[in-house]
C-alpha cells in the first residue's frame, strides 16, 4: 500500500501499514512537513507568539497600546487581554502591565490639560499666568470635579 502524502507516511521499510501524520498541538507548529517517509515535525511558537489551535499557525500577540494596560500576558496558546485604563488613571506607553494614577489638582489649582487614557492631568497654581492669559484676565477654567476652586 502507498502511503498518501499529507496524511500517512511509513518509516520503516517492507511494512504494509501507513501510520497517519500527526497534528501539531496548539502552542506549536509545523517546522518540517510530513512526507511518504516521514512524520510532521512541530516546534513551539516562540516567545511572543501563540497558536490557539491544534494544526494551526503560530501568530504574533497583541501588543497592548498606551492607554491601555496588559491584564494578561500572552502564552503558547492565547493571546494578549489589553484592559483600558480607567476614568481616574493613564498609561503614555504600550504594553505596560499597570496603568499610572492621575494627578488630582489641589484646591489652589486649575487644570490646565485633562486627563486622558494615555496622558496624565496637568494642574497649574491659581497665581501662575496660564498660556493665553495674562495678569489682568482673571478668567479660569475648572473642567473637572476634583479642580472646584476658580478665582474670579
Amino acid at each position: 500500500e502507498s502511503c498518501e502524502p499529507g496524511q500517512t507516511y511509513q518509516d520503516a521499510s517492507n511494512r504494509p501499514d501507513c501510520k497517519g501524520v500527526r497534528t501539531c498541538p496548539a502552542g506549536f507548529e509545523e517546522s518540517t512537513a510530513p512526507t511518504k517517509s516521514s512524520d510532521r515535525a512541530c516546534e513551539q511558537c516562540e516567545s511572543g507568539k501563540y497558536n490557539p489551535e491544534a494544526g494551526g499557525v503560530c501568530q504574533s500577540a497583541t501588543q497592548c497600546l498606551a492607554g491601555f494596560r496588559q491584564s494578561e500576558a500572552s502564552t503558547r496558546t492565547s493571546d494578549t487581554k489589553c484592559r483600558e485604563c480607567g476614568s481616574t488613571a493613564y498609561q503614555p506607553e504600550p504594553n505596560q502591565a499597570e496603568c499610572l494614577d492621575a494627578t488630582i489638582c489641589t484646591s489652589n489649582q486649575w487644570m490646565t490639560r485633562e486627563l486622558t487614557t494615555s496622558s496624565d492631568r496637568e494642574c497649574t497654581s491659581v497665581n501662575e499666568c496660564v498660556a493665553g492669559l495674562d495678569q489682568d484676565d482673571q478668567a479660569c477654567s475648572c473642567l473637572a470635579a476634583s479642580c472646584t476652586r476658580c478665582f474670579q
